[in-house]
């Protein structure tokens, strides 16, 4: 049986092409990003577009209070690799907090060995100062596995169009909450 989604969050929402889509297709969005000036753009996008079901907030996911909110969808567009370590595991509880019984959530992260950044083990992130860090299947199954179902890990695809950016140094993964 197909799983209604009603509403969405997303973390690292950029210019809003995500925010918009759902919002267009009758689902509530709250999209943040710690770029103002993503989050302008992301308004007028969505403007632009009629999504009036898309709201836009710049801010910092560590400073938001989601406590008393549940999402059938929460996306993650490029935030996760680059997380500092220590901020991981607050981050994926963060998600499993918000994301409501059954609910998915999608993760779009840098690949290793794909051009798209390097696996570093925590402590060459912090010695070298790291912005983004690529991972591993292994690794991702791992990790989001403690708290979630895997229901789809892959690696993107190279496709480009007005309604869907992919990239093979990018893995796709779909969780489900356990």
């Amino acid at each position: 049986r197909e799983h209604h989604i009603k509403n969405a969050c997303e973390f690292g929402c950029g210019e809003g092409r995500n925010a918009i889509y759902l919002a267009k297709n009758d689902v509530v969005t709250e999209a943040y990003d710690v770029s103002e000036i993503a989050i302008e753009n992301a308004k007028r996008n969505a403007k632009e577009s009629k999504a009036e079901k898309a709201v836009f907030k710049a801010e910092n996911i560590f400073a938001l209070d989601l406590k008393d909110k549940k999402f059938d969808l929460v996306i993650d567009s490029g935030i996760f690799h680059h997380l500092a370590p220590h901020r991981r595991l607050q981050y994926r509880d963060i998600v499993s907090n918000i994301l409501a019984e059954k609910g998915h959530f999608i993760l779009v992260c840098f690949a290793a060995g794909e051009g798209g950044g390097d696996e570093v083990d925590d402590y060459e992130f912090y010695r070298s100062k790291q912005t983004g860090v690529a991972f591993t299947e292994e690794r991702l199954r791992k990790f989001w596995g403690e708290k979630f179902d895997v229901a789809d890990l892959r690696k993107g695809e190279n496709i480009v169009n007005d309604q869907m950016w992919e990239s093979e140094y990018l893995y796709i993964c779909v969780f489900k909450k356990a």
